[in-house]
């Protein structure tokens, strides 16, 4: 009775490992429809996204509005980003740090991560007050976090001034 308790018991074990497997870097994410979704991905690592800013239509009167939007680097690539910029500075021509506050908006939950691959990308939103602004800033440096040893360093040139203070998002899926 005690080897079949066994057998059984090495037998559940062991489909419940197939069905799960053992990877403990899976993290649920969710799709582009916002459906749940498993995935192998790991946290992106340095080279495996770039990154690009543009201006867009703010939602409101009072505000200039960005978008930091991160695309796999090649067909192959699928990880994940989570939380909102670090260290991020805004800089002159002259390679100059200035004088602009970064706050972040996370608002009342825990940012969930966002899968990046050849389908999906993934969205920083960045806000400042449109009057004031117009502190010349040529580039903005940062560093996306990462559940990993270190996280991935960006240095994009930036398109237009901004205030003395920016607000974050951490990164989201695209909302059009």
């Amino acid at each position: 009775m005690r080897a079949r308790l066994t057998i059984v018991t090495a037998l559940a074990a062991g489909a419940l490992i197939a069905a799960c497997g053992t990877d403990v870097h899976k993290k649920d994410t969710t799709d582009a429809d916002g459906k749940a979704a498993s995935t192998k991905a790991d946290p992106c690592a340095p080279g495996d996204l770039t990154a690009a800013v543009t201006e867009s239509p703010a939602p409101n009167d009072d505000d200039k509005f960005f978008r930091l939007t991160f695309t796999a680097a090649d067909s192959t690539t699928s990880c994940y980003l989570s939380g909102p910029p670090q260290a991020m500075v805004f800089r002159d021509a002259a390679d100059a740090e200035l004088p602009v506050t970064v706050r972040t908006d996370s608002g009342d939950t825990k940012p969930a991560p966002v899968l990046v691959n050849d389908h999906l990308q993934a969205e920083v939103y960045v806000t400042t007050p449109l009057a004031g602004a117009d502190t010349a800033a040529a580039r903005t440096d940062f560093t996306m976090p990462s559940d990993g040893p270190a996280g991935t360093t960006f240095s994009l040139d930036w398109p237009s001034p901004v205030g003395s203070s920016v607000t974050v998002t951490p990164v989201t899926k695209p909302v059009s």
